[in-house]
């Protein structure tokens, strides 16, 4: 990984890791400070927040630290990458999470992944994949200090009254999802 940063002249890492809800939380840190291996650490009650960032329930958290600790991030090396986006050079690199002791944080996100692929492998069952697209129709809107609003549709009018699942409302849209 030390030769892949430097090759690619990179000056900042972004430590990343998903939380309970899929969401990428993390740290950027110099790359030097990545290189020398100096541990890096976020807090355990990360993985205690709903997706509404209300708090898990007590009683199934037993694996963490009431005490709202530290845990470890070890980065995964297989995951390195460059941030085109970025306006230096730039990597992300995935980490796992482990208790200061470094054993594994059982509710991480990659550990319960993990957890889940041994199980369809001891069991010898496939995985399949199926994705969703998922999408809002807006008028187009060239400013952005404008609220986003309803698109017009066939007839000439916005759609306001939320039923954005009404079979009428997504008929006016037609022609769109037919060249979808």
């Amino acid at each position: 990984m030390n030769e892949w940063l430097q090759r690619h002249r990179i000056t900042e890492v972004e430590c990343l890791i998903p939380d309970l809800t899929g969401i990428i939380q993390g740290k950027t840190i110099p790359a030097d400070k990545f290189l020398r291996k100096e541990s890096l650490r976020l807090l355990e009650n990360l993985f205690l927040q709903t997706v509404t960032s209300d708090w898990v329930d007590e009683k199934r958290t037993e694996s963490l630290n009431p005490a709202d600790g530290d845990i470890n991030l070890q980065p995964d090396p297989t995951t390195i990458c460059l941030v085109p986006w970025a306006q230096e050079p730039t990597a992300q690199v995935i980490h796992d999470c482990l208790h200061m002791e470094r054993s594994a944080i059982e509710i991480s996100p990659r550990n319960v992944l993990r957890w889940v692929l041994a199980l369809y492998e001891k069991e010898d069952w496939g995985i399949a994949i199926a994705l969703e697209l998922e999408f809002y129709l807006t008028k187009i809107n060239k400013d952005p200090d404008y609220p986003l609003a309803p698109p017009v549709d066939r007839s000439g009018r916005h759609e306001e009254t939320g039923q954005f699942y009404g079979i009428e409302a997504l008929n006016e849209f037609d022609p769109l999802f037919e060249d979808m």
